[in-house]
């Protein structure tokens, strides 16, 4: 009987469970016997498994965070550490593991690879920063959770007209969230880190909304910015307007997964399944024009943003 172990590294997403429920269902119609591995790779250090099967998933597709819990892991850098993990998945006889975590997690993946460990990853960050899939699982809700706040803000910014409203969304140095608000409808306008911009400018257009099409301005912007307080006293100083800082941290990663994110997860899911019954392993599964395809490794090593899909700022 084949065995693969299953991890979630890095930071959570919603939709980790579903995914998780999704192997352990098909590995089940294919009699492959699945471990989960608590808190990332430090289960391997720790030797923290646990045996998965359909009564472990009942209910958790509904569930954000992840039933594996999960972990950061910096040491994994480290070749000696990349070494005594490798060792360990021999030692508990998996013949892969299955990765979901963003572009740093699968790098790790990557890493283990390179020693012989037969590795399938999948994209799971509400970053949405891995390089090579147009979607990772975690990323809608999140985009979800940035549009719910910036309505409920929208109903008392047009209560007291003359206001500006920053909405700061994770990201960290990736600025999909921000962006997918503006997008959407939802915001004004957007900074991100990866589109330069000028203070000045921002006011003008801050200016002329007020004065020609709204009563009120939202703006999202990146945390990985790291200005959002700066930006605001700037805009404050400069119109003499009040300016409204909304932070949403971390709810943008919890809470019930879309429908969209259940159905893609699962698809992710089914797709890792098969490609570990075809033999095929050390490859990554993207989301690309529509499609579940498996891609190399290497493309986890390139960046990932706004800037190589020709977003211009405004």
């Amino acid at each position: 009987m084949r065995k693969i172990g299953v991890l979630t590294s890095g930071g959570d997403s919603p939709g980790m469970n579903a995914c998780i429920a999704g192997l352990v269902k098909k590995c089940y119609e294919n009699g492959i016997e699945i471990v989960g591995v608590k808190n990332g790779y430090r289960g391997f250090l720790d030797k923290d498994y646990v045996k998965l099967d359909m009564n472990a998933i009942e209910g958790i597709s509904k569930r954000g965070g992840t039933i594996l819990r999960t972990a950061r892991l910096p040491e994994l850098k480290e070749l000696s550490v990349q070494k005594q993990i490798a060792e360990e998945i021999k030692v508990q006889n998996m013949d892969a593991i299955v990765v979901l975590g963003g572009d740093g997690s699968l790098r790790g993946a990557n890493d283990l690879s390179k020693l012989g460990i037969n590795v399938i990853g999948i994209p799971c960050t509400i970053d949405n920063n891995v390089y090579g899939s147009e979607y990772t699982i975690g990323y809608d809700t999140a985009q979800n959770k940035t549009l719910q706040v910036i309505n409920d803000i929208e109903d008392t910014a047009d209560a007291m007209p003359g206001r500006v409203f920053l909405v700061e969304t994770l990201g960290a140095e990736y600025g999909f969230l921000a962006y997918a608000a503006y997008q959407a409808g939802a915001a004004d306008m957007f900074l991100v880190p990866e589109i330069p911009f000028e203070e000045e400018k921002i006011c003008k257009n801050i200016k002329d909304i007020l004065e020609k099409k709204k009563k009120y301005v939202i703006i999202t912007i990146c945390e990985g910015l790291g200005r959002t307080y700066e930006i605001s006293k700037k805009i404050e100083k400069e119109l003499g307007i009040h300016v409204r800082i909304t932070i949403i941290g971390h709810q943008q990663r919890g809470g019930t997964p879309s429908a969209y994110e259940r159905i893609q997860a699962v698809a992710f899911a089914e797709m890792a399944i098969d490609a570990v019954l075809k033999g095929t392993s050390n490859k990554i599964i993207v989301y690309r024009n529509g499609k579940h395809l498996m891609t190399d490794f290497f493309e986890v090593s390139m960046r990932k943003d706004l800037s190589t899909t020709n977003v211009t700022y405004r």
